[in-house]
């Protein structure tokens, strides 16, 4: 049986400069060996490239106001026994720009 990644998400709304983790629950009879972790950003509906390839991520200046998602391919075993999973994803999340600490001296 392949290996399952269930709720796929992000650990929490990604903000440029700020380090946001994809988060998800393993589900196979195995431990887990060498997932892919990916990060994808969406400049529009069709047009989707990868910006991180790690479990961990931080949005640069240049993805403020982009949508992205989190997605993990999970992997079983080695060599001949290896099992890929298919690919699973968070939700599509656009980033913010830097936390409000920037524009709290800002007058309304």
């Amino acid at each position: 049986m392949r290996p399952v990644a269930a709720a796929v998400k992000m650990s929490a709304t990604p903000q440029v400069g700020t380090v946001v983790s994809g988060t998800y629950r393993w589900m196979a009879d195995w431990p887990e060996t060498d997932s892919v972790h990916l990060w994808e950003a969406a400049a529009g509906p069709t047009r989707i490239r990868v910006v991180g390839r790690a479990r961990d991520m931080m949005p640069s200046a240049g993805l403020r106001g982009v949508r992205i998602r989190y997605c993990v391919k999970p992997v079983i075993g080695e060599g001949t026994s290896r099992l890929t999973g298919h690919k699973t994803c968070s939700a599509w999340t656009t980033v913010d720009g830097p936390g409000a600490a920037e524009i709290v001296g800002s007058a309304g």
